[in-house]
């Protein structure tokens, strides 16, 4: 994440305010492949494409990773450029499909998030 992110010197601070280049082990330390095939729990991802804190390909990459090891993710990708979803209907979309995500794995009722008759969120 350290090379696709616009907070470079937050993250190089709190690992030792060395470069990755200088100290792999810090960074690979604190990276979630390190620990993704322990990983069991059911993922539901939101992050907006042009994110500039988190980068969306870090987000495509664990839903990637989760699928590929059988856990149950979701990845959802908000049209824009900002750290957060400004839409108001992304919003509720992702209220939605939270809500429903939390019903389904955590309270063990409803069903899961779908979308009826090909809807998109993105207009």
């Amino acid at each position: 994440m350290y090379a696709q992110s616009d907070v470079q010197r937050n993250r190089q601070f709190y690992l030792g305010d060395r470069l990755p280049y200088d100290n792999f082990d810090a960074y690979w330390n604190q990276s979630p492949l390190k620990y993704i095939k322990s990983a069991k729990t059911p993922t539901m991802i939101h992050v907006v494409e042009g994110d500039p804190r988190v980068p969306s390909p870090q987000s495509v990459e664990l839903h990637m990773a989760l699928k590929q090891l059988g856990v149950p993710t979701e990845l959802f990708m908000y049209p824009g450029n900002t750290h957060g979803i400004p839409d108001p209907r992304n919003q509720l979309v992702k209220a939605v499909s939270e809500m429903a995500w939390m019903d389904y794995y955590v309270r063990g009722k409803g069903k899961k998030f779908s979308w009826r008759g090909g809807t998109s969120f993105r207009r």
